[in-house]
């Protein structure tokens, strides 16, 4: 950590049983997409960096319990970061955030998440349905997630 690295190479979705990741104190803008095949990922620390927006592919990440953001120029985060749902920690202090509001992420990742998964459910379907022309059909950008009890682990590609 700490070398300057502009990019993380797509090979790093071949580690399969990599559970920890650090690049704090680089240079990155992004993520490979190829991370999403890392499902015994629990750990990620990616502070002091230059990211302009949050990484999508960490919503898709389904054993990530830790993930350190902080020291970015991040200053929204997706409204799939709700799904995370083993998410434990989350440091987001030191960005320029305006969403979710400060008063939110200053009280803790399980506000976040909270303020995350009520925002989710306003964009859902039935509320496009009520803004929709008469006879218009709608369709969700947001696809349905399947809910599992918290001691199952699902298996294939899942969102977070």
């Amino acid at each position: 950590t700490g070398r300057k690295f502009y990019t993380v190479p797509d090979g790093v979705g071949n580690l399969l049983h990599l559970w920890f990741f650090a690049m704090e104190h680089n240079l990155l803008r992004t993520l490979p997409s190829t991370m999403s095949q890392l499902h015994n990922l629990s750990e990620v620390q990616l502070w002091n960096n230059k990211f302009d927006t949050f990484p999508q592919v960490l919503c898709e990440l389904p054993a990530m319990e830790k993930l350190d953001i902080k020291n970015n120029n991040i200053t929204r985060l997706p409204t799939a970061l709700h799904r995370a749902d083993k998410l434990k920690e989350l440091d987001v202090s030191g960005n320029p955030l305006t969403y979710p509001p400060q008063d939110v992420w200053k009280r803790g990742t399980e506000a976040i998440l909270a303020f995350l998964k009520r925002e989710a459910k306003k964009g859902s379907a039935p509320a496009l349905q009520q803004k929709a022309k008469p006879g218009a059909k709608v369709r969700s950008k947001t696809p349905a997630t399947p809910t599992l009890p918290k001691d199952k682990t699902a298996k294939g590609n899942v969102d977070c």
